[in-house]
């Protein structure tokens, strides 16, 4: 079986959620006879390592990328001045004087311990660095999966890096324009759970499922992985709009009935704040859930921050969104893309997503429909197994190591400085 290293973050959760959906593309696909480890390389507690008898020191930029969940709840403006200042000339220089050999060193212990067929990066912040590491040799085939939909920042291009792979036509766009030829760039769409793949689950037997009322309409906040996106003042003001006893109540929509289902993510101040919360008509808050399908699938309208996984995943379930202010940068480019093709609604406060919100319920049923096939018709099914297959064809020249156990001890030879070896381990096979 050919071994894949990913190279992935818990930055969000965007880049975690496609490696996380190809290693199980490869796990449901057997005949592709692929084996992915995951890897995130930007922290220092990685499974891999510990599993591998190895313990990775601590780097103290290492704090400042586990502070980006707090710092795009808290202050996105201040996220959005580093994401500009990276992008400036000199900033990547810059980030691998002070990061660099210790992300070069984690690279190659990964390699060393996982002996990979070929590397996948799914990170910004990896792909110059793994360039590195394979220019030193042994080479293996590389490949860049790019998670933006839109908009592409510098440090995804890597000109040492063998083919990339992007969700849009205007991603790809950006790589070329930076130099790639278009003979090594495919757009495959964005990687999502293949559980998104199959046509639209009906909204009663979702409910049901979940336990809902089936005869009332059901919304859906999320905020991504880190809850951002003023999630609480979004619920609330969205409550105060169309549930309280003062709202209008057209005679065809149960209004106070309308059912609010909350994902707060990783965002434990909110889950806390919106559980301790009155309501007045039914509500449901969740911190990291594992069954969005399902929640989607629920579903009358989806309001959420325009990261590329939630709203890919939206589109593929042909739900209607409401979708607030981007991640300053990254996400800029998504909100018009969306808007566009007339899957969403974009608003910029809390008060305007209560109002869009009431209209939307208040229209007929077509309406919703037509917004939520629009989304539908964008979305491009098999992306993941497409993706997967194609990092199945990068792996399939046998890679240049022996077949004979690794010591432990390659992995901390590589840097003392920033490896200990854990006393007793054992070879790694």
């Amino acid at each position: 079986m050919n071994r894949v290293l990913v190279l992935t973050a818990d930055t969000g959760s965007g880049h975690r959620s496609v490696s996380s959906a190809v290693r199980r593309a490869a796990l449901q696909h057997g005949h592709l006879n692929l084996h992915v480890i995951e890897v995130d390389p930007l922290c220092a507690n990685d499974p891999l390592w510990f599993g591998s008898g190895i313990a990775a020191r601590r780097h103290w930029i290492d704090g400042l990328i586990a502070g980006y969940g707090p710092l795009v709840v808290h202050a996105p403006w201040l996220w959005g001045v580093l994401y500009n200042l990276e992008a400036l000339p000199g900033g990547l220089e810059l980030f691998h004087f002070m990061y660099g050999d210790c992300l070069r060193a984690r690279i190659r212990a990964a390699i060393a311990v996982s002996r990979p067929a070929a590397v996948v990066s799914v990170h910004p912040l990896v792909n110059h660095a793994l360039a590195d590491v394979i220019a030193r040799g042994p080479w293996l085939p590389t490949m860049t999966v790019v998670t933006d939909l839109v908009d592409v920042h510098p440090w995804w291009i890597c000109d040492r890096i063998d083919r990339f792979s992007t969700s849009t036509s205007a991603a790809a766009a950006r790589v070329m324009a930076h130099g790639i030829d278009a003979s090594r760039v495919a757009v495959r769409g964005q990687p999502i759970r293949t559980e998104f793949d199959s046509e639209p689950r009906e909204r009663g037997a979702a409910r049901q499922l979940l336990g809902m009322d089936s005869t009332t309409p059901v919304v859906l906040f999320m905020g991504g992985g880190d809850g951002a996106g003023r999630l609480c003042e979004l619920v609330e003001a969205c409550d105060r709009t169309v549930r309280r006893p003062n709202a209008p109540v057209p005679v065809d929509v149960p209004y106070r009935e309308v059912q609010f289902v909350v994902v707060c993510g990783r965002n434990e101040h909110a889950r806390r704040e919106l559980s301790s919360v009155s309501w007045t008509a039914p509500t449901t808050i969740f911190g990291h859930v594992s069954n969005i399908p399902d929640l989607m699938a629920a579903a009358d309208v989806i309001v959420t921050k325009p990261g590329p996984s939630t709203i890919t995943e939206a589109m593929a379930m042909a739900r209607p969104m409401l979708v607030g202010p981007p991640l300053p940068g990254q996400e800029d480019g998504n909100v018009p893309y969306v808007t566009g093709i007339g899957a969403a609604l974009a608003f910029g406060r809390p008060e305007e997503a209560a109002t869009l919100l009431q209209r939307l319920l208040a229209a007929p049923e077509s309406v919703r429909h037509q917004m939520g096939a629009a989304g539908r018709t964008h979305f491009i099914p098999g992306s993941t197994l497409a993706l997967t297959e194609a990092i199945a064809e990068l792996a399939s020249v046998p890679p240049p190591f022996p077949n004979d156990p690794i010591p432990v001890a390659v992995a901390n030879d590589l840097s003392d400085r920033w490896f200990d070896l854990i006393p007793g381990s054992q070879p790694i096979r």
